[in-house]
């Protein structure tokens, strides 16, 4: 049943005791920024919830507009950011 209180974002969550946390990407770069960019859910996750691939869709969506050739690009360790292939392509996007 969704109520105000199971209804995050567009999307039914269980009753639970916490909320979810909806996690958010920007890049910042000399005197410029990108949009703030809500992360999308990967559906075919196990839990439905945001994993390596949910982040390389967004890099290959977004990357190419704003990267310039000398740019250090600097993701923390977070673990969808660390992830093998999420490496391996960046290394391709951005370390040609």
């Amino acid at each position: 049943m969704r109520t105000k209180h199971n209804l995050l974002c567009g999307y039914p969550f269980p009753s639970w005791k916490f909320r979810p946390c909806v996690p958010f990407w920007a890049a910042i770069w000399g005197k410029r920024r990108s949009d703030l960019i809500r992360l999308e859910r990967d559906f075919e996750a196990k839990k439905n919830g945001y994993t390596a691939n949910s982040y390389l869709a967004l890099l290959e969506e977004l990357l190419p507009s704003i990267w310039e050739p000398g740019l250090i690009f600097m993701p923390d360790n977070a673990r969808i950011h660390s992830a093998k292939k999420v490496t391996k392509r960046l290394q391709v996007m951005v370390y040609k």
